[in-house]
């Protein structure tokens, strides 16, 4: 006489335990990447949390040294606002935002004019910021290439105490252009 097949449970079949094990790890990570997503300080760029708050407000009076959380700063550049260290870089646009308490975020956005034939790099590798006698890179990630005889826009972003307020942005690699930026709370 033929032996039956024996009917047993589907979990002690090895296509059956590869399944619930394939199971099991696409739902833990699937919980991984939510709560990767849900958490604050998760996002994709751990070192640069959004802004507490916009620094835009008018300034209140506090009867204090320090400037208040919620000042307005004026960003100016004594010497200009172009560089040219192989590339131009024009600065279109400035802000100054609360990062955290006792440090802003100034954001420049820049307009990089690329005249040469081939693409370059517009990336936070070509911009530092100088102040209290230490040299800082920006904290955003700007990674873009900018094609030959072509123009592209990025945001630089640097954190700075808000007690700063002398400071030099340094352009290029190779050759580095000096852009003095005073900043002032209003």
């Amino acid at each position: 006489m033929p032996e039956e097949p024996r009917s047993g449970s589907w979990w002690k079949t090895l296509p059956g335990m590869l399944t619930a094990i394939a199971g099991l790890i696409t739902a833990v990570t699937g919980l991984i990447v939510a709560l990767h997503q849900i958490l604050p300080g998760s996002g994709s760029h751990p070192s640069s949390p959004p802004p507490i708050t916009s620094v835009a407000a008018a300034l209140t009076d506090t009867g204090s040294q320090q400037p208040p959380a919620s000042a307005a700063y004026r960003v100016a550049f004594p010497s200009g606002t172009a560089a040219r260290p192989g590339v131009q870089y024009d600065v279109l646009r400035t802000r100054v935002e609360r990062y955290n308490p006792g440090r802003l975020a100034l954001k420049l956005t820049m307009r990089m004019t690329n005249d040469g034939p081939y693409p370059a790099n517009f990336w936070d590798n070509s911009f530092r910021l100088s102040f209290g006698g230490a040299t800082h890179a920006p904290i955003d990630g700007l990674d873009a290439v900018v094609d030959g005889r072509s123009s592209d826009v990025g945001t630089i972003v640097f954190v700075v105490p808000d007690s700063a307020r002398r400071l030099t942005l340094l352009v290029g690699e190779q050759h580095t252009v000096r852009l003095p930026i005073v900043l002032t709370p209003q």
